[in-house]
């Protein structure tokens, strides 16, 4: 926003309109990023005027969708109408088929929201003829899935199903992961209006893990969100009480809650749902509070009907015997609590040190290589060839990974030595766990010239948390390509074991050191080891590991010999 501003400082002290009204535009963006409604619609409005008076056709439709956009996010449905119109006559004017389509979509989406779908619906089924003809499949995905919330929208969830499916096998044909994450919470959605939970909870917690994969907040807060509509329709209030945190939390993580008006309308919404959900959780807890008095006061008229001295004299000893119970129990704990305090303070004080010695060591020298690197690419921009800026931002890039990978892995281990991870175990295929992550180090890999071969056949179904496991093969998958010559290889193998499956995961790098080995899995310090193009690391990712493993009632193991390579294996059960 600051470079912005300055830009237009100078196109105003230039007299540079053209470079005025981009400025404005540019600023314009910025604030509808931040939310900031009112500061983006002032500064598009200045920069589409500039258009006009410059006779500039394009920016000018660039201006009114962007002010169509920001009137719809205020719900102010007829200004943003307004500029969608003008916005079609330019794009229909300059042939732009493109821009044509991303309005007719704006335009769609505003009817659906006003709730006059028959108008929406022809939008959009003109769109998936015109993205059928210009052999756009994305874009058939897209629409076929927003036909599919209109079906649903009439109550039509059988026809929505089927349109949803129809944009799945669309999204699968092009491997558009983001795609399938929404078809599949607008699935669940869909099965829970015809009362089939078991199917809608499966298909939001599979577009929930493939979200998380892509690191997709949005999408992770879209899947929060139905699993609170099926649980309420459950009255499962416990489950709809966390998940509803859950949302929150995400979304708190998402946008800046003081920014607009908009926000804290939205954060008041599902904050009064909470507290629906409470009460709710509360009433049952009533109802069976006033059940088990009722059956506590037909047991007393009895008692006392049937024996009331031999009643007073037994509650006296109760009473006495109560006290002294009382007194024994509140000293033990006493002492049990000043034992756990002195325990937990150790604790902290140890995982303080640990977590300053990682900020200090690993997390420094990559940002003293990106710093460095990034000073030497901006001062010897000229005298660079393409060749030599292409290594040096590959080289950024790599040390950009490894500081994103320590912070998550810093975060984790952080959360775990405050216990504030719960472990919730489910059903899962291990093998479709694996193809997510290994989408994640694709890159990674094809930059080492790694070859890593998935030797996963049929379904490894497992019963442990789904989270805890992605993050144990996230952390195995980048050690390996870490310590892993340029021309390696990695072998990552799933296999049946009885009432067990076993992972491992093979290469043929550097290998580990006999006296580093003995102790590779202990949380006792730590020792950073550089891999085979200097990457650094923490070795939280193998303490982590170890701990989650364990956790889900499995075991790891490692075997390694110097120079030949490394295998990492760790099993989970079927049940």
């Amino acid at each position: 926003l600051d470079l912005y501003k300055q830009a237009l400082k100078w196109a105003i002290k230039t007299d540079n309109i053209i470079q005025t009204a981009y400025a404005y535009n540019n600023i314009g963006g910025i604030y509808t990023l931040t939310n900031s409604y009112p500061e983006a619609i002032e500064s598009i409005e200045k920069a589409k005027k500039l258009f006009e008076e410059l006779g500039k056709t394009e920016g000018i439709g660039y201006a009114a969708i962007n002010l169509g956009n920001l009137y719809r996010h205020l719900k102010s449905f007829e200004e943003s109408m307004a500029y969608f119109n003008e916005a079609e006559k330019i794009k229909t004017q300059l042939n732009d088929t493109i821009g044509l389509t991303v309005v007719k979509q704006l335009k769609a989406d505003i009817l659906k929201e006003q709730g006059k779908l028959d108008e929406a619906e022809r939008y959009l089924r003109e769109l998936k003829l015109e993205y059928i003809h210009n052999k756009d499949i994305k874009g058939q995905a897209i629409v076929t899935n927003e036909l599919g919330l209109i079906e649903m929208g009439r109550g039509n969830n059988s026809l929505a199903i089927k349109l949803y499916l129809e944009a799945e096998k669309i999204n699968k044909s092009i491997q558009n992961r983001q795609g399938l994450a929404y078809n599949n919470i607008n699935l669940g959605l869909a099965y829970s209006n015809i009362n089939k939970f078991k199917i809608a909870l499966n298909k939001i917690k599979r577009g929930y893990k493939i979200g998380s994969a892509l690191g997709d907040k949005r999408t992770t807060l879209m899947a929060q969100q139905a699993f609170v509509k099926v649980y309420e329709k459950q009255k499962n209030w416990n489950a709809a009480y966390k998940a509803q945190n859950d949302y929150l939390e995400i979304y708190r993580e998402l946008y800046n809650f003081e920014q607009s008006e908009q926000i804290n309308s939205i954060r008041d919404k599902y904050e009064n749902e909470k507290r629906f959900i409470e009460q709710k959780l509360l009433e049952e807890k009533n109802a069976n509070l006033e059940q088990e008095f009722t059956f506590t006061k037909t047991k007393y008229n009895y008692l006392k009907i049937s024996g009331f001295f031999t009643f007073i004299f037994l509650l006296a000893l109760s009473v006495i015997f109560f006290f002294y119970q009382n007194k024994v129990k509140e000293s033990k704990n006493t002492s049990n609590l000043i034992s756990q305090q002195n325990e937990k303070l150790k604790e902290a004080n140890t995982t303080k040190e640990q977590f300053l010695s990682i900020i200090g060591h690993d997390l420094k020298n990559p940002f003293n290589s990106v710093l460095g690197l990034s000073n030497l690419i901006i001062d010897q921009w000229k005298s660079l060839d393409d060749e030599e800026r292409f290594q040096i931002s590959n080289e950024i890039n790599s040390s950009s990974q490894s500081i994103y990978e320590l912070l998550d892995n810093l975060l984790i281990w952080s959360r775990t030595q405050s216990s504030n991870i719960i472990k919730s175990p489910e059903f899962f295929d291990l093998n479709e766990t694996i193809k997510d992550v290994f989408e994640i180090f694709k890159n990674q890999a094809k930059f080492k010239n790694i070859n890593v071969r998935l030797e996963l056949k049929g379904q490894k179904n497992v019963y442990a948390d789904s989270n805890m496991i992605g993050t144990v093969i996230r952390n195995l998958l980048s050690n390996a390509l870490k310590f892993t010559h340029e021309n390696g290889q990695i072998v990552i193998l799933t296999q049946q074991k009885d009432d067990m499956v076993e992972f491992s995961i093979s290469d043929n790098g550097k290998g580990i050191l006999p006296d580093d080995l003995k102790r590779i899995f202990e949380d006792k310090g730590h020792k950073t080891t550089k891999g085979t193009a200097n990457e650094t690391g923490s070795g939280l990712g193998l303490l982590l590991a170890k701990d989650f493993i364990q956790q889900n009632n499995g075991l790891i193991w490692v075997e390694s010999k110097p120079g030949k390579g490394s295998l990492f294996t760790f099993t989970l059960p079927t049940s």
